[in-house]
């Protein structure tokens, strides 16, 4: 339930010239249009009938426009927070009305040339004109208000916005009675309405995709938008970088194209968020709307680690040296640096390295368009294997062939051992960081009869099976659990352990593969 209090402070006058007595001439000519106050009048010239005739009645709608200077505190409040917006707004403008009821005396000639006209509208007609109009406007706004408080906000926001557009036309401030009692002025009232909804929508970068090739960076962020919970449309996005066109919302989502190949795998960007004028408002109005609808500027943190894969491996030459082969989605946009681990460094793409015969084991890390944020590590053994390092930041203990250790406290270890013989299955394991390619590698295996996979029902001893857990949304690996050890099991994706117990809690509504070597 929302409660909504609006304070207005308006100022304004009211340009008409009234003079002379009441009582209404059975004639009328100039003398009494401008001499009675039952009409309001308007004088135009021009160098010809025509123009004369418009300008008198621009001179009559400017004559009785009103100038607003609005000041409004306008504030909603429900159960869970609190919140305000401040609002301050000076407006003046041309109405565009059509007033029923408009007259022209016949325009003269004047020795100039020139032409005169005079137009008028007598006050009991304007006076119908605008009850006509406030009664349509009342109605429309209860409707508008209604299906806000019901939930239905793509309904109301675009009733506000023709609502606002419609203000511009009225030649007098219109006020309208909200929650009960509560008097304001409308055009002051809708905009901070529609000002409080863009301040307080929810902005949330729900994932990242990647449609890149080896020449071409593409990249895709979906983005929620919601307000007070509510999934909302009526907004379009754009990243705020010259070139980028705006994206529609829908139903709360839309998504932003990206073509430049990110220099961080978390990067900040800004984008604009703007009311969407619906085609079902008239030119004229959206015309309005264009020039006083406002925009919200909003940054995100987006996260491309899940889909940058870099990855490299190795070919033993026939002259003892090594081929490094960088394996990258699309290499073709990015620049490289390898660093060899023996104070050599090389710029090419795949080069080719020859150690000294003294070098026993070397780290190798392969950097990408100069960030340590881009980068990949691994071990090469002096048996010339390669292999993954546990955390490439922090050290330098690889995945070996005789027995994996994690520290879970200061004074215990766990550790299992892994047979020479799994040891390659399992590094292409770790490294197929999508769900259904990981899969089907499971597959290929289980198929030669290398290992069994399916539910935990299927294997034979789950206490000693490998455990994949998949994001069932994006199908992105998000742990490759070891087995079990005294309860506990190492998680290989994020380098940290986990107890059984806690597996159905910290994994729940996510996919689950298991597979065990035989």
């Amino acid at each position: 339930m929302k409660f909504v209090w609006a304070s207005i402070k308006i100022c304004f006058s009211l340009l008409i010239l009234f003079f002379g007595s009441t009582s209404v001439f059975s004639q009328l000519d100039e003398r009494t249009i401008k001499l009675s106050g039952a009409y309001f009048w308007g004088e135009g010239f021009g160098e010809d009938q025509q123009n004369a005739v418009k300008n008198a009645k621009r001179d009559l709608i400017e004559r009785m426009i009103v100038r607003i200077e609005s000041e409004a505190s306008y504030t909603e409040r429900d159960n869970i927070e609190q919140y305000s917006v401040e609002l301050e707004t000076k407006t003046s403008t041309v109405s565009r009305m059509e007033l029923r009821g408009l007259n022209y005396l016949p325009a003269e000639e004047r020795r100039d040339g020139s032409w005169e006209a005079i137009a008028y509208i007598s006050k009991k007609d304007f006076e119908i004109t605008m009850v006509t109009e406030e009664n349509r406007l009342l109605s429309s706004l209860s409707i508008a208000l209604k299906d806000e408080e019901e939930g239905r906000l793509d309904s109301a926001i675009p009733q506000y916005m023709d609502l606002l557009a419609t203000t511009f036309y009225f030649p007098v401030p219109f006020y309208a009675t909200v929650s009960g009692s509560d008097t304001v002025e409308l055009r002051a009232f809708l905009t901070a309405k529609l000002r409080n909804w863009l301040t307080n929508l929810n902005v949330e970068a729900l994932e990242v995709r990647s449609l890149s090739t080896d020449q071409h960076s593409e990249f895709y962020f979906d983005i929620g938008i919601e307000y007070n919970s509510m999934k909302t449309s009526n907004l379009t996005l754009r990243l705020n970088k010259a070139g980028y066109a705006s994206h529609t919302v829908r139903d709360g989502r839309t998504k932003i194209f990206y073509d430049l190949p990110p220099e961080e795998l978390n990067k900040s960007f800004t984008f604009i968020i703007s009311p969407f004028i619906p085609t079902s408002i008239d030119d004229e109005k959206q015309s309005i709307l264009y020039n006083i609808l406002p925009n919200r500027e909003i940054t995100l943190d987006i996260n491309f680690s899940d889909v940058i894969d870099i990855d490299f491996d190795i070919i033993e030459e026939p002259n003892g040296g090594f081929k490094f082969i960088p394996e990258i989605n699309n290499l073709g946009v990015y620049s490289i640096e390898w660093d060899f681990g023996d104070g050599e460094t090389s710029t090419e793409t795949s080069p080719i390295h020859v150690y000294d015969s003294t070098s026993s084991e070397s780290i190798i890390s392969l950097t990408v368009n100069g960030s340590a944020n881009l980068s990949k590590k691994k071990r090469l053994t002096e048996h010339g294997k390669l292999s993954h390092l546990l955390n490439p930041k922090n050290s330098d203990s690889p995945i070996e062939s005789q027995r994996l250790t994690t520290s879970i406290s200061n004074d215990a270890n766990i550790g299992y051992s892994i047979p020479i013989s799994q040891k390659t299955y399992l590094d292409n394991v770790i490294r197929l960081t999508d769900g259904q390619s990981l899969t089907r590698y499971l597959n290929q295996l289980a198929n030669r009869n290398i290992l069994e996979i399916g539910r935990k029902s299927d294997i034979s001893n789950p206490l000693l099976s490998f455990l994949a857990i998949i994001n069932p949304q994006n199908r992105r690996v998000i742990a490759i659990l070891s087995p079990s050890q005294d309860g506990i099991r190492f998680n290989m994706v994020s380098n940290e352990t986990i107890f059984d117990q806690e597996l159905a809690s910290q994994y729940k509504g996510m996919g689950s593969v298991w597979f065990q070597f035989k």
